[in-house]
């Protein structure tokens, strides 16, 4: 099976380098000095898993023609230049492992809904020792976010399944908030202990000084639920704070 990574990234670089040290044919499309450093030294994983992996690295998008898979891993708001210059690659099937949704839509557009496969990254976040899901109240904010999510994906007829890694949204929102904060706890003390020194992009990027993919999630759930006259009082705060934020860093 031929795959076609684009964006050579954090999780562009991780997905090629497990897939290429499974024997799969894996070509990435990066460019600038990120894509030098790659087809010289090769891709390298350091934590959960320490080896170095080679793949094949291509710049240039009309190299490219056929991919039985094509995954892309660019950020959100750099997803219709990444797939302008691809729109001519022939594709069995395409996902995105970005947050969000809109992102099927517009892998439907480039390629054809019929090679769309819905798909979320599942991966592992920092937890501060004493904050974040140990903390009752954010554990609980966290809780009213799910729930109005929850809301708009009924109303979207998107079933809600557990991403016990990352958030067990299906149970959450069918349990009373308290049962939660528990939980919460668990699951925080968990990622803790297996990766204590991981940080989410959107941390990452915060840090950095960079923009946050913020329109592409928050901002597109909330117009969303306005379209469909549902009220997420919760979620609109938080995405005007984070769209601030991002206007701050860009």
């Amino acid at each position: 099976m031929t795959w076609l990574i684009v964006g050579g990234g954090a999780l562009g670089s991780i997905l090629a380098a497990h897939l290429s040290q499974a024997g799969e044919d894996v070509t990435v499309l990066a460019r600038g000095a990120r894509a030098t450093l790659l087809r010289d030294a090769g891709i390298r994983l350091t934590g959960l898993q320490d080896f170095t992996v080679t793949a094949r690295i291509a710049e240039d998008p009309r190299e490219l023609s056929t991919a039985d898979v094509l995954v892309l891993t660019v950020k959100t708001y750099d997803m219709e230049s990444a797939l302008e210059p691809l729109r001519h690659v022939r594709v069995t099937s395409a996902f995105s492992i970005q947050n969000g949704v809109l992102k099927d839509d517009q892998l439907a557009a480039a390629f054809g809904r019929p090679a769309v496969l819905g798909a979320a990254a599942d991966f592992s976040g920092e937890v501060m020792p004493g904050r974040v899901l140990k903390d009752p109240e954010l554990a609980r904010l966290q809780t009213v976010l799910a729930r109005e999510v929850a809301g708009l994906a009924e109303h979207l007829s998107i079933p809600l399944e557990d991403l016990m890694s990352v958030s067990p949204a299906r149970t959450l929102v069918a349990e009373p908030g308290g049962e939660w904060v528990e939980q919460a706890r668990r699951l925080g003390e968990a990622m803790e202990a297996r990766v204590p020194g991981h940080k989410v992009s959107a941390l990452q990027d915060l840090e950095r000084g960079r923009r946050l993919e913020i329109e592409e999630t928050f901002g597109y759930a909330v117009r969303k639920a306005s379209e469909m006259g549902l009220q997420v009082p919760s979620l609109d705060a938080c995405y005007r704070l984070l769209a601030g934020l991002s206007r701050g860093a860009g």
